[in-house]
């Protein structure tokens, strides 16, 4: 597993846990695909509103930090 990647996604996810905005911010546009899909995993939980199931989200997460 790539531990840089990981630690991006968490970093993600804190940040977009924290948010009020359902819609990415245009600033965070350039961070990278593990970062990205933290954030909107941080923002679903904000929201209490999964954009998709559990297991497509954990597949998606693997596929991006196996890459």
């Amino acid at each position: 597993m790539n531990k840089i990647k990981e630690s991006q996604m968490v970093d993600g996810y804190l940040i977009g846990r924290q948010t009020e905005a359902y819609d990415m911010p245009k600033y965070f546009r350039g961070k990278s695909v593990a970062w990205k899909h933290g954030w909107l995993n941080g923002r679903d939980d904000a929201f209490h509103s999964p954009r998709a199931y559990a297991s497509v989200l954990r597949a998606r997460a693997d596929m991006i930090l196996n890459s």
